[in-house]
């Protein structure tokens, strides 16, 4: 088999998890190819390229768990950083809008703020 077993303390970001999940799908592909493609019946050899597969298989499971988990918390980050940008405008507004206006601005998921 070309491709190396993952390294899970060398994943940190999302691209690395993304590459790592390349490499266990190719993986996957290349011992279900050799499994169907054998006409040899030797039990060991089978049982070994099965092993493989499974084991192969759960890599992929890990990798997907943990990259849903980055994602989510890139998805989270991104929400609290649009929200800190919304307030720094309206903060911003406040600063050339006359006081007699009275404006409600809603940014995001229910923020809302009152100018």
């Amino acid at each position: 088999m070309k491709n190396p077993h993952v390294k899970f303390e060398e994943l940190i970001t999302i691209a690395d998890h993304l590459a790592a999940l390349i490499n266990a799908e190719d993986s996957i592909i290349d011992i279900e190819r050799q499994l169907k493609a054998s006409i040899d019946n030797d039990s060991g050899w089978r049982n070994r390229a099965s092993h493989a597969l499974a084991s192969w298989k759960g890599t992929r499971r890990s990798i997907t768990a943990r990259l849903a988990l980055l994602r989510q918390r890139e998805k989270e980050a991104n929400q609290q950083s649009r929200e800190k940008h919304g307030e720094f405008l309206i903060e911003e507004m406040k600063r050339y809008i006359p006081r007699q206006h009275s404006w409600r601005v809603t940014i995001g998921q229910g923020s809302e703020w009152r100018l």
